[in-house]
């Protein structure tokens, strides 16, 4: 049984997933670039999952050539793996060849924000390892995305496109109870869009388990008016609704904000 079998079999869900960018233009980051002692503390915090990301994907973000991207993440999954061999890491990417890289270091998950449309070879790379795969809906790239906003009918467009990809990535070997879908909140959605896809949760799950990446969405700040600084408990609300709809996994920049969150929620919901 893998570390990633083991943990769903043991943990209550939603799992946390913790984000570490190994990037310097990340929105949320501050220029500053994820380590390995970074990671290490979002385990002991509470993370089940760890997702290092080597290149941005915020609207208007660059491009990252696949070996600069390697160079970025692999450290990082080195150093977690000899500190933790038991940690259970995701690597998000666009590119087959930085999904390879990482595989062959004991990644369990692929978060690919692209929906199978940037590599032909992702799905059946990650089917070779038996790897877990992430389908994230969007439209278009970092550069467009913004201006792809238009739906006629945003729960089913976005419910068919990841049926769509699902059937592409079973067709490349993936074996269905290794996929889980994400609604892409923030990629091609306006912010009363990325509302209602939360409200839409259960619709959703109906396809696959559901992660949830809301952490300090541009929709969180500016329904509040805040800051990226300021957003943490923006982000544990919706963390809090999320799980209410059946959300699998919580994608999130504070693990500790959340592991407490949940926790409570948890204490105050039993009737033990």
């Amino acid at each position: 049984m893998t570390n990633l079998e083991l943990l769903l079999k043991n943990r209550e869900l939603p799992l946390i997933m913790g984000i570490v960018n190994a990037t310097y233009d990340s929105f949320s980051n501050g220029g500053a670039f994820g380590t390995v002692d970074q990671a290490l503390q979002m385990l002991d915090e509470g993370a089940d999952i760890i997702d290092i990301g080597g290149e941005s994907t915020r609207p208007g973000a660059s491009e990252v050539a696949y070996q600069d991207e390697i160079d970025r993440v692999l450290p990082l999954v080195k150093g977690i793996k000899k500190c933790r061999p038991d940690a259970v890491l995701s690597v998000d990417t666009r590119k087959a060849e930085v999904a390879k890289a990482v595989l062959d270091e004991g990644v369990e998950i692929i978060n690919d924000v692209s929906n199978l449309e940037f590599s032909d070879k992702m799905a059946e790379t990650v089917a070779a390892y038996g790897a877990t795969l992430v389908l994230m809906h969007s439209r278009g790239n970092p550069q467009t995305m913004n201006d792809l906003c238009g739906y006629d009918n945003l729960i089913a467009e976005v419910k068919n496109s990841l049926l769509a990809s699902m059937k592409k990535a079973l067709t490349a070997g993936v074996k269905k109870e290794h996929i889980w879908i994400d609604p892409g909140l923030g990629f091609a959605k306006t912010d009363e869009q990325n509302f209602e896809l939360l409200r839409e949760i259960k619709q959703l799950k109906e396809i696959a388990p559901i992660l949830i990446g809301h952490s300090r969405k541009r929709f969180i700040r500016n329904f509040l008016n805040i800051e990226t600084s300021e957003a943490d408990f923006g982000t544990a609300a919706v963390s809090i609704y999320a799980m209410m709809q059946g959300a699998d996994i919580l994608r999130v920049h504070n693990v500790k904000n959340t592991y407490e969150v949940l926790k409570i929620f948890r204490k105050c919901n039993s009737y033990e």
